[in-house]
């Protein structure tokens, strides 16, 4: 996992993104077995959120994603 410098610029908030996204992932990705590459470009301001926060807007985005392959839907 990659936070640039550009979006974030301390080096101790960029390690704080990481973890929490880290975890997010592991806590709301259930489709793990399923054959697809995910990118994901954090934004500017990713660390004035909280833990709390991003995890559930990590959910959010699992919740339509798992919706779309489940749909048969391309994404």
């Amino acid at each position: 996992m990659v936070i640039g410098k550009k979006n974030v610029k301390l080096a101790t908030r960029r390690s704080r993104v990481k973890r929490a996204l880290r975890e997010s992932f592991r806590q709301n990705f259930k489709i793990a077995a399923l054959p697809i590459d995910l990118v994901v470009v954090a934004r500017a301001g990713i660390d004035i959120h909280d833990k709390a926060q991003m995890n559930e807007q990590i959910a959010s985005l699992m919740q339509k994603l798992h919706k779309k392959l489940d749909d048969g839907s391309h994404v």
